[in-house]
C-alpha cells in the first residue's frame, strides 16, 4: 500500500516528469542537424597548434652516486670516476650495474626512455636537454639525490601531429559543444516561456 501514500505519489509523479524531460531533451538532440565541422576543425588546428604538438623529449641513462651514504667529496670523486670511464667508451650499462645507487636500476638499467620537460628535477632535466648527439655524456649533475652522470640515448624534437590524425577528435569536441549550446538554448527557451505561470502562493505554502 506504499503507492497510496500521498507524498510517495507526488514523488512518483516528479520522477515521471524527470524521465519525460530527459527523453524530451534526447529527442531534441537527435533531431539536430549538425553542420560539417571539417573547416572549423582545420581552423582550430591551425590556430591552436601547441595543443596538437608532441613536446620535445629525450631518452637518457644515468648513474646516481648518492651523497647520503658517503661524504659529498667522496660522492663527487666516485661520480668523476664513472664519468671518466664513460667518456673513455666503457659500456654504460655496465657502469650503471657497478656504480649506480639508484634502486630502480634493477628494473630499468638506469634508463629513462622518454623524458619530458617538467617531469624531472630541474638540474637533471637541464643537463639532459643540453646534450644533442646520442652517446653524449653530461658534466656531473648534482641534485638532492646526489651526483648524476647522464648519457644521451636519443633526442626527439617537438612534432606537430598531422591534421588527419587529430581531425576526428577535434570534430567530436566541436559537435559536443554544438549540442551543449543547443541544449542550453532549448532549456532557456522553455524556462523563459511567457505562457508558463508560476504559482508563487502554492510554492510558499509547500515550504511551510
Amino acid at each position: 500500500g506504499m503507492d497510496k501514500n500521498l507524498v510517495t505519489q507526488k514523488e512518483m509523479r516528479l520522477a515521471t516528469d524527470k524521465v519525460l524531460g530527459l527523453k524530451r531533451l534526447e529527442a531534441m538532440e537527435a533531431s539536430l542537424k549538425k553542420p560539417d565541422f571539417t573547416a572549423a576543425a582545420k581552423e582550430q588546428y591551425e590556430v591552436k597548434k601547441d595543443k596538437f604538438t608532441i613536446p620535445e623529449t629525450v631518452g637518457v641513462a644515468h648513474v646516481l652516486i648518492k651523497t647520503g651514504e658517503r661524504s659529498d667529496a667522496d660522492a663527487r670523486k666516485r661520480a668523476e670516476e664513472v664519468r671518466k670511464k664513460a667518456l673513455a667508451g666503457n659500456d654504460f650499462t655496465a657502469l650503471v650495474e657497478e656504480y649506480s645507487d639508484d634502486p630502480s636500476k634493477t628494473q630499468n638499467k638506469g634508463a629513462f626512455p622518454t623524458v619530458e620537460r617538467g617531469k624531472m628535477v630541474k638540474p637533471f632535466e637541464e643537463a639532459a636537454f643540453a646534450m644533442n648527439a646520442p652517446g653524449d655524456i653530461s658534466p656531473l649533475v648534482k641534485t638532492q639525490f646526489g651526483y648524476h652522470v647522464i648519457r644521451l640515448l636519443e633526442k626527439r624534437p617537438a612534432q606537430l601531429k598531422p591534421f588527419d590524425e587529430v581531425k576526428e577528435s577535434i570534430i567530436r569536441d566541436l559537435e559536443s559543444t554544438f549540442v551543449s549550446d543547443a541544449r542550453a538554448a532549448y532549456i532557456s527557451k522553455i524556462k523563459n516561456d511567457k505562457s508558463i505561470v508560476i504559482h508563487e502562493d502554492a510554492i510558499a505554502e509547500m515550504r511551510k
